[in-house]
């Protein structure tokens, strides 16, 4: 386990029988292997958080700049995704 995961300090305490592991948070037991592997990967395989993917929204005081400023982002996600555009009416089911 150590080789793998050489940014971890781990080691088998014979008289406790339990396993320890020490990292940047400090130091860490556990009663079996099984435990030791998933800290292990949930600090070091987790993959990295990513940046929101969304564009800024520029307006001014009013809305129609609101709306019109949104009206092109709507536009492309309902051509992505052409169910999303229904009316009050057939969202009530009356068609």
């Amino acid at each position: 386990m150590q080789m793998r995961h050489p940014e971890l300090v781990i080691w088998f305490g014979e008289t406790s029988h339990r396993f320890y592991v020490m990292d940047d948070h400090g130091l860490h037991e556990f009663a079996d292997t099984d435990a030791v592997l998933m800290f292990a990967w949930k600090r070091t395989a987790r993959p990295p958080r990513r940046a929101p993917q969304h564009r800024p929204v520029h307006f001014g005081d009013g809305l129609d700049d609101l709306r019109a400023s949104l009206s092109g982002p709507l536009r492309e996600l309902i051509a992505a995704r052409p169910e999303l555009a229904h009316t009050p009416a057939e969202m009530a089911g009356e068609r």
